[in-house]
């Protein structure tokens, strides 16, 4: 059990894993303004056209937003994940703790034999 949900974490992770806008370094910074500028061109907006800045403009705000977005739904995930491993542990621990009863009522003649725990 808790190497499948090691498994889902992971993958969930991995998934979503840009780093937000405000951890970038230069290098990185550069790569994506290159990545955003030739998604504008992509789009058939030329290069220094009013559309083609405010492209630039849009898409940039757009991955600011998700990035940070994105950032926030991993780190909700990792503490309802966190919480999730603390209720079932919780449970394990109350179960193996309880008293379990059982009474036995031997079979009479043909009968059968009945155990009832609780």
């Amino acid at each position: 059990m808790r190497a499948i949900v090691l498994g889902v974490v992971a993958a969930v992770m991995l998934a979503g894993c840009e780093k937000p806008v405000e951890e970038m370094g230069y290098a990185e910074m550069q790569a994506l303004a290159k990545e955003i500028e030739q998604r504008c061109t992509d789009l058939g907006l030329k290069p220094g056209t009013p559309q083609h800045q405010e492209c630039r403009y849009v898409e940039a705000q757009k991955e600011i937003y998700t990035r940070r977005a994105n950032k926030i739904r991993r780190q909700e995930f990792g503490e309802a994940m966190q919480q999730a491993s603390q209720n079932y542990q919780q449970s394990i621990a109350i179960q193996q703790s309880r008293q379990i009863n059982c009474t036995h009522r031997p079979a009479v003649g043909w009968g059968s034999a009945t155990t009832t725990c609780y």
